[in-house]
């Protein structure tokens, strides 16, 4: 863990060197007049260049290690403090069966200070169920139609496809689709 941890640490402290060479170095170009100014900028990002490039040895040594060794963590290896970390690993389709009743804030933390297992109920409202359709994907697609016109600068296009976007979000939130798997009085009650 802790060499992720020196990745992460080198790798998002050395970034700053990629900003230097947008910010004020000329597109590709290996060498500067001496007097620019640019000596010192040019030797932070080259070390920094490296740097990251040695963190990355960490990053994979680290993927190697843990492949090898092949310990399995349990529900809680970080021991966080919020519900999902009651879930196991992978999570389930019905990721809260039975249901983790909420009476203060960090229900779980709280219950781990105080040795107890969370309390759960079995009385809830319905939970939102996988259900085939067409339109997170139409909405995917509109949306990249629509970024792929702003880079362009081709807003009458844009314009459109955001339109479409918006269509599809009302529609999704009009459309009840529990309906027809949890029948119509309970999705109404709610």
């Amino acid at each position: 863990m802790a060499f992720l941890a020196i990745y992460y640490w080198v790798s998002s402290n050395l970034l700053s060197n990629a900003y230097l060479r947008i910010e004020w170095y000329a597109s590709k170009v290996y060498t500067f007049r001496v007097g620019e100014g640019l000596e010192i900028t040019n030797l932070l990002s080259t070390i920094g260049a490296f740097t990251m490039g040695i963190s990355m040895l960490f990053f994979f040594y680290n993927l190697y290690k843990t492949h090898r060794k092949g310990e399995k963590v349990g529900n809680d290896p970080w021991g966080g403090r919020t519900l999902e970390w009651t879930v196991a690993s992978p999570s389930p389709e019905q990721t809260f069966s039975p249901m983790p009743v909420v009476e203060e804030m960090d229900p779980f933390w709280y219950a781990k200070l105080r040795n107890e297992r969370i309390k759960t109920t079995k009385e809830h409202r319905a939970s939102p169920i996988s259900r085939n359709s067409i339109l997170p994907f139409l909405m995917t697609i509109t949306l990249g139609l629509m970024s792929f016109c702003m880079i362009y600068k081709w807003y009458v296009p844009a314009i459109i496809f955001g339109a479409g976007v918006f269509t599809f979000f009302i529609i999704r939130a009009f459309h009840d689709e529990r309906a027809k798997h949890y029948g119509k009085e309970q999705t109404e009650d709610e």
